[in-house]
């Protein structure tokens, strides 16, 4: 399961409700859509990075989608901030 925050991407197993990681938009330095899912490309470096697995091609581009939408707004509200 993967939650879309404001500020970060949340991915966690539903059946121990458990955290598998996180990741603060601000953390992010790219984002792309692959063969089996999505990529958020850390500004760490690659051994950073973080993936979410979607097979099917009009979910992969439709969270892509919200993904687009909230990092607009995210980086809109950190200019507003700064």
């Amino acid at each position: 399961m993967v939650l879309l925050t404001a500020d970060r991407v949340i991915s966690f197993w539903t059946k121990k409700l458990r955290l598998d990681w996180e990741l603060s938009l601000t953390a992010v330095q790219g984002i792309a859509i692959e063969d089996n899912g999505i990529r958020f490309a850390h500004r760490a470096g690659k051994a950073y990075d973080k993936f979410v697995s979607i097979s099917d091609k009009d979910s992969q581009s439709w969270f892509f989608s919200q993904i687009g939408s909230v990092v607009k707004t995210f980086n809109v509200r950190r200019r507003m901030d700064s």
